[in-house]
């Protein structure tokens, strides 16, 4: 169903049906966002980053280290991280 009745230079035969149709179809439309079926969303691709660095030097609270001689695990004390100020 056109919006514009008239179109170049034809015109249709409207029906008072087809006219209110028109009428109700210039509402301002409410802006709904639909899902579409089928579409996944983009992955936002991200650059590498170089962090691997900066993790061999960060060594998680309380984590058990391994000996290097014998390969059993070591006690570590639970270290407590003061809070930040």
């Amino acid at each position: 169903m056109p919006k514009q009745i008239k179109r170049g230079f034809t015109f249709r035969i409207v029906t008072e049906k087809q006219l209110k149709m028109i009428i109700l179809k210039q509402r301002p439309r409410t802006i709904r966002r639909v899902r579409r079926k089928g579409r996944r969303p983009r992955r936002i691709k991200r650059r590498r980053v170089r962090r691997r660095k900066i993790r061999r030097r960060v060594r998680r609270i309380g984590h058990r280290r391994r000996d290097r001689r014998t390969g059993h695990r070591r006690r570590v004390r639970r270290i407590r991280r003061r809070k930040r100020r």
